[in-house]
């Protein structure tokens, strides 16, 4: 689970924080180092790892609690807002690596996101929530064509 509060631990580095679920499961001390070094290099967390979070930027925070995420590689990932704090063009590569391994794994996700062009680029199957109830369901190119009042305005909203 990723949500926008990270939910890292402030008295471990970067390396503790992403390995630690790996630890819980009891993974050999070689096997976390290699799954911690991948995930944190296609992240760019690398320069990081020997930080503690309080020393990091929000954005830096929020790719070190999506790398803890992936490291497991869980069969089901619930992602709330993981991109929220990343500038723009971070966000755009994030979003890309992402998608590849999405499409290279294949978990059930779950992406909660207010920005259309996140959802259309990582979806399958998108629903779109209105006050609670579902306003619109279908294909990334079906909310692409829809006159759907809701998924139009979220298309025209700002990124």
């Amino acid at each position: 689970y990723v949500s926008q509060e990270y939910g890292l631990y402030p008295h471990f580095t970067v390396f503790e924080n992403i390995a630690f679920p790996l630890k819980l499961m009891g993974a050999p001390r070689k096997e976390i180092e290699e799954r911690v070094g991948a995930v944190s290099a296609s992240l760019g967390l690398d320069p990081c790892l020997s930080r503690k979070p309080r020393y990091l930027s929000g954005g830096q925070q929020q790719r070190v609690a999506i790398a803890r995420a992936l490291v497991k590689e869980p069969d089901i990932l619930l992602f709330d807002e993981p991109l929220s704090n990343l500038d723009p063009g971070k966000r755009s590569e994030i979003l890309a690596l992402l998608k590849k391994i999405f499409s290279a794994s294949r978990p059930t996700v779950v992406y909660v996101t207010h920005h259309f062009y996140e959802a259309v680029n990582l979806a399958d199957r998108i629903f779109v929530l209105d006050n609670g109830k579902f306003s619109f369901e279908g294909s990334p190119k079906e909310a692409m064509d829809t006159m759907d009042p809701i998924v139009r305005e979220m298309k025209e909203a700002p990124l």
